[in-house]
């Protein structure tokens, strides 16, 4: 199982952790086929179907507990 977070970026540049990430970057669709082998398959796969508009997005939960922070269910 895996959670997967679809944000939009406020400023600035995405940048590696350094420990879990060594490389950080915003892709297109081509520069992604491009990659080949050197993206994990479920990666390649996810980030794919979100650039091309083929996923789906829970709707904001009514009522959390933790407003005005949003929550998903």
């Amino acid at each position: 199982m895996a959670s997967v977070f679809l944000c939009e970026p406020v400023s600035g540049e995405p940048e590696p952790d350094g420990r879990e990430t060594d490389a950080a970057g915003y892709f297109t669709v081509e520069e992604i086929e491009e990659l080949g082998d050197a993206v994990e398959v479920w990666c390649k796969w996810i980030a794919l179907r979100v650039l091309c508009g083929e996923h789906l997005v829970i709707a904001e939960a009514v009522g959390n507990p933790y407003e005005p922070i949003k929550g998903f269910l």
